[in-house]
């Protein structure tokens, strides 16, 4: 199987409107735009990934902010009272 055959709209399984168009690409361009895309789609999955972790710090931090909150409060005896009044 050659690249003009292997990259063809029928083999790799495009709708005909869609086949026409891709048909008008050379093979090295079919290539080039599929390595492209396959980067963005990486890329994107990367970022995902990462804002994932960001926001897992960014709850993390906050609930040490909070821990720490509490803290400040028994340290100054002012937890017991706000539990008192129902806060």
């Amino acid at each position: 199987m050659n690249a003009e055959e292997a990259s063809s709209a029928n083999s790799i399984g495009l709708r005909l409107e869609d086949g026409v168009a891709w048909e008008l690409f050379s093979p090295a361009q079919r290539f080039l735009i599929v390595a492209v895309i396959g980067v963005a789609v990486s890329e994107s999955k990367k970022n995902g990934i990462i804002n994932q972790l960001k926001k897992s710090v960014e709850l993390r931090v906050c609930d040490f902010n909070l821990i720490l909150f509490v803290f400040r409060f028994l340290e100054m005896g002012l937890l017991k009272k706000l539990v008192f009044f129902g806060f």
